[in-house]
């Protein structure tokens, strides 16, 4: 099932919860700062194919 899910990712893998750890370090840094009312993906691209 999770190699068949990985297919239909265009970064070629199925996200881990590193992966989404590190979205939410970023969101609570400063780097954010401009970021405000968003909907962000973390899906690694399935939805582009």
């Amino acid at each position: 099932m999770k190699a068949c899910l990985a297919n239909l990712i265009a970064l070629g893998g199925v996200g881990e919860a590193d992966d989404i750890g590190s979205l939410i370090v970023m969101l609570c840094s400063r780097s954010s700062t401009w970021i405000n009312g968003q909907r962000i993906e973390a899906s690694g691209g399935i939805n582009l194919l």
